[in-house]
């Protein structure tokens, strides 16, 4: 739906919070898009399934999610090679709707590239308290992909680590929440760059603003800054951005992501599709974790694995470092 110019009472809508007309046509759009979605993949032959259980398993439904192929250029998850139970598990279930996956291999850095990390990150300014390979190596994968999506000019990718995958709901509709999200760039006069699909909010998300509606009749907000890098959407003007911005890195990527956008609030828009008027930590209704028997011998966080330097000791190695020079 495209949002006209001027003063009209749309136009009055979106500029509310939560207003009480946003619920009643998302509601209704969600309505008829769904089963127009349904009908059209009965026609193929299979059946939707709407499960949505406590189990990770259980959430997978048997529809088919190709009629969703255009919706995003890649899928991409992260994937550390020990721990391939995870990846496999990612694999089950997309097989088990259609979707294709493409593995991207997780950077493991040494422990000399904490000091001099590649791809021309620096951690000289460092304000975490500690950095270890595992944290460098997310922010490391999370670059490249970002740097393939400007290399190929994608329009837009997801990304997952291996331990999430969307639930039904959000594949299904997946293709109206991103259309819905794109035509309302001509109303907010900006592009967006980053998409939420699972995170931690830090501020009040009763505060966030519209940005779209959505099929299932929940605003795509604009998020408030939030830890959420286990899944997302980014578009290429997004992955410029972000690729750029990251090169000092700080903090682990997550909270690096939300410092940037409480620095650059009007130049970097990120976005929420979550229930954001039903809000949950960590999005549960449009992302699930894989329970611990999927995961197999990875059941800690990435961020924490390998050498570990504290930024005391790192400043000071680098002051030897430059010494030398």
């Amino acid at each position: 739906m495209m949002v006209r110019k001027g003063g009209t009472r749309l136009d009055k809508v979106l500029r509310q919070k939560y207003p009480y007309w946003v619920m009643v046509i998302g509601f209704f759009m969600g309505f008829v898009s769904s089963w127009a979605l349904i009908l059209g993949l009965k026609r193929g032959g299979t059946s939707p399934v709407y499960s949505f259980s406590p189990s990770s398993s259980a959430r997978v439904g048997n529809f088919s999610a190709t009629g969703f192929a255009n919706a995003v250029d890649k899928v991409y998850v992260i994937n550390r090679d020990v721990c391939t139970d995870r990846w496999e598990t990612s694999k089950r279930f997309a097989e088990a709707i259609g979707v294709e996956l493409t593995r991207f291999k997780a950077y493991e850095p040494t422990s000399e590239e904490l000091l001099n990390p590649p791809d021309g990150i620096s951690v000289r300014g460092l304000k975490h308290d500690f950095l270890t390979t595992g944290m460098l190596g997310v922010y490391i994968s999370h670059r490249r992909i970002w740097r393939l999506v400007v290399e190929n000019n994608f329009e837009k990718v997801m990304v997952l680590e291996d331990d999430v995958f969307p639930t039904n709901q959000t594949w299904l509709h997946l293709p109206g929440l991103l259309q819905h999200a794109d035509e309302a760039q001509e109303f907010h006069k900006k592009s967006w760059h980053y998409m939420f699909l699972r995170r931690n909010a830090l501020g009040n998300v009763k505060k966030e603003k519209t940005w779209s509606l959505s099929p299932l009749g929940h605003p795509v907000t604009i998020a408030t800054p939030s830890w959420g890098t286990a899944a997302y959407i980014i578009s290429l003007a997004g992955a410029r951005y972000l690729w750029s911005a990251s090169k000092e890195g700080q903090y682990p990527l997550d909270v690096q992501i939300a410092d940037i956008q409480k620095r650059n609030e009007d130049d970097f828009v990120t976005l929420s599709a979550c229930w954001n008027d039903q809000f949950q930590p960590r999005c549960p209704e449009t992302v699930f974790k894989f329970e611990k028997e999927d995961q197999g011998d990875c059941k800690r966080s990435g961020t924490q694995a390998g050498s570990r330097i504290t930024r005391a000791t790192l400043k000071e190695k680098l002051r030897e470092l430059d010494a030398k020079l």
